[in-house]
């Protein structure tokens, strides 16, 4: 929900809404619940409503499990005697805890499940260190390659597309100005701190979460200032993301946010961030997918990007990308 579902827009500090004091009866009670020492799980507000403002009171249809969800069930069925070699064929690991043969195929030699996936030999560094090859090689880091301007249409949740247009620094600030219905809106972030326009009469300072949003949404630097963006780096495993081999690393982004980055194996290129913000009522999931990367300006630049958050889900494409753009640092200050 946006804060108006709870708050008199304008007047954060009225208890009018009656939302907002529902809103609060409903933290109390995850409180209750959590402060319970007898409770050996933590509940969040997704644990009931799952994307729905009145929980679902219906239960889901069953679905037919995955192979690997039917493989852990026929483990868990077999007779405690019987367990060890067929737990075995469904982690893909061979009697004795041996590596079972290519494919998953030990235990017995009914192939149960996939070998789990080796750890990756990548460190850090180096993963890092090939995202600004593959942008464009040491160039990407020239002073003449430090600002740029996107121009394209975003199309939002509801299906509604806008023409935008984006502007920012490898220094980290960032602007988008949206050509929205009935008036235009604009996100930016800058030294001073996030603010946006076209919510109300006047610009209105972010906080928290939704200044982290739009200050998080400058991807032209993050090669170049990833050591001074995350304070560490774990890298994790690899995954496939659309149909692309990707190493996943962890990196902390302060005392609370964490993101997952998956590059491609094949070109160094970033195809998704995870952000997860910890609260007290759950982690706020994020998820920013890059595509159809093109060359402008002597690098590479994703003209597609894709935002899902739990509330939104918008997909920028860009026509047109200036790297070396005339960009006044004053467009970043809240007027």
């Amino acid at each position: 929900m946006q804060c108006n579902f709870c708050h008199v827009q304008g007047q954060f500090d009225s208890d009018e809404n009656p939302h907002k004091d529902r809103a609060r009866k409903m933290m109390a009670m995850v409180d209750r619940f959590n402060d319970n020492p007898s409770n050996d799980i933590i509940v969040t507000c997704a644990t009931c409503h799952h994307g729905r403002v009145p929980p679902e009171r219906t239960p889901t249809i069953a679905v037919n499990m995955t192979q690997a969800e039917a493989d852990a069930a026929a483990a868990a069925r077999a007779p405690r005697a019987a367990r060890g070699p067929v737990a075995a064929a469904a982690s893909g690991r061979g009697p004795g805890g041996g590596q079972g043969a290519p494919g998953g195929q030990g235990g017995r030699g009914g192939g149960r499940g996939p070998a789990p996936e080796p750890k990756p030999t990548e460190t850090a560094d180096a993963v890092i260190a090939r995202i600004a090859q593959a942008l464009g090689g040491s160039g990407g880091a020239s002073p003449r390659r430090r600002r740029a301007l996107l121009e394209g249409s975003q199309t939002t949740r509801d299906l509604q597309t806008q023409p935008i247009k984006v502007q920012e620094k490898v220094s980290g600030e960032y602007r988008i100005d949206v050509a929205a219905t009935p008036g235009p809106i604009t996100r930016a972030s800058g030294p001073a701190g996030a603010w946006v326009t076209g919510q109300g009469p006047n610009p209105r300072d972010l906080e928290g979460v939704q200044a982290a949003q739009v200050a998080r949404a400058t991807d032209f630097g993050l090669a170049l200032n990833a050591k001074s963006i995350y304070s560490s780096f774990d890298v994790r495993r690899y995954e496939t993301i659309d149909g692309k081999r990707a190493v996943v690393i962890d990196a902390k982004r302060g005392p609370v946010v964490t993101e997952s980055l998956y590059f491609d194996l094949e070109s160094g290129l970033l195809l998704r961030r995870l952000v997860q913000t910890k609260t007290a009522y759950g982690n706020l999931a994020e998820v920013v997918d890059y595509s159809d990367y093109k060359e402008a300006g002597g690098i590479k630049v994703p003209f597609t990007i894709r935002y899902a958050t739990w509330n939104q889900v918008t997909t920028e494409k860009f026509v047109d990308a200036k790297v070396n753009a005339q960009i006044d640092d004053a467009i970043f200050a809240k007027k």
